[in-house]
This record gives C-alpha cells, structure tokens and sequence, in this order.
C-alpha cells in the first residue's frame, strides 16, 4: 500500500507534465492531504489454493480465480416484493401481465465448459441493436483460442461499440473478444 500526507514532491530532478510540488513557481505548493494517511489497523483477505505439479497452469490458476471472485447470485421469485408491499403495513395482490415472458428451470445460449482459460467477461442487452445481446469473452491463458464454433451459432465478432469485425474468430493471449447475437 502507497499512501501520501502531502501532494507533490520537491525535490524529484526530472518533472514530466505538470509541476506539481515545484515550489519555485507561484501556484505549485504542497498540499496537505492528511485523509489519504493509512493510518491504524488494515484489514486484508488471501486466498491460497495447492496445486500439484500436473494442475498448475495459467488456465487452472484462472478458473480457481473466478470461482474465488465470483460470488453465486441468486433470487427467489415470490408473490410478496417487500420492497413494493410492506409486510408491516399491509399485504396485497401483485399484479403481473398475462403476457411476461416463462421462466423456465434452464435456459442456455453457448456453452463454454469445453473452453478451459475461457471467461465470460461480460453479457448485457446491445445498446445499438435491438434484441441483441453482447458477450465479451477474456482468454486468461498465454495461447491463442480458436472461437470460431460462435460464427456457427449465429454469434458476429464486433468491437466493444458494436460494430463488425471482420477478423477471424480467434482470441489472442490475455485478450479479449466481443461478439453479439440475436436472442
């Protein structure tokens, strides 16, 4: 951890960009930054995972890494919203339209099982394309990955303003790829 009392340095013998601390100028004092101090006790969280000689690899230390990060979200669907009918006060009937779509026990789109060094870095709703959803994929080892199973699936490599990319379906190392799909 890097913490400061003050903002500037005096005394550095090459200032790049703005002089800051270079108190022979008018306007480039020091400033007081008390509050960034890290002062007192800190509180830090480690995580530590054996590996034998045959496990250890980039693509294995990657998906232990996300199932540690990743936290498993979940939500009940129920017939009470506390947040719209309070239970202290008083209870009633949601109304819902006959017309919302069914939730069904699964749902999938691609699987990515097969794919070790694979992540799904991101899938939200298209902000130019109605009815499209995005999917970013990040390749957390150091070989190129061969994703061009998508284009079979109707998925279109794009840049991250989603537009066409017309390169190959391949991911490079510690890179990234987003593609878009029709849902």
């Amino acid at each position: 951890m890097a913490t400061t009392g003050q903002l500037g340095k005096s005394n550095l013998l090459w200032r790049p960009g703005r002089a800051s601390g270079d108190t022979t100028s008018v306007g480039h004092v020091m400033t007081p930054t008390p509050m960034a101090e890290e002062l007192g006790n800190n509180d830090f969280e480690f995580g530590i995972t054996p590996f034998t000689g045959e496990e250890l690899s980039e693509k294995n230390i990657a998906t232990r890494l996300d199932k540690w990060l990743s936290p498993n979200v979940s939500y009940q669907i129920q017939k009470y919203n506390l947040f719209v009918n309070r239970l202290d006060n008083k209870i009633w009937d949601i109304e819902f339209p006959d017309n919302l779509p069914k939730i069904t026990d699964e749902e999938s789109y691609l699987d990515l099982n097969l794919l070790d060094g694979i992540e799904v870095s991101a899938l939200y709703p298209a902000y130019t394309i109605k009815d499209t959803m995005v999917l970013r994929l990040s390749n957390m080892t150091s070989e190129t990955i061969d994703l061009s199973f998508l284009k079979k699936k109707g998925y279109i490599k794009t840049n991250a303003l989603e537009e066409v990319d017309r390169s190959d379906y391949k991911v490079g190392p510690y890179d990234m790829n987003t593609f878009i799909r029709k849902m």
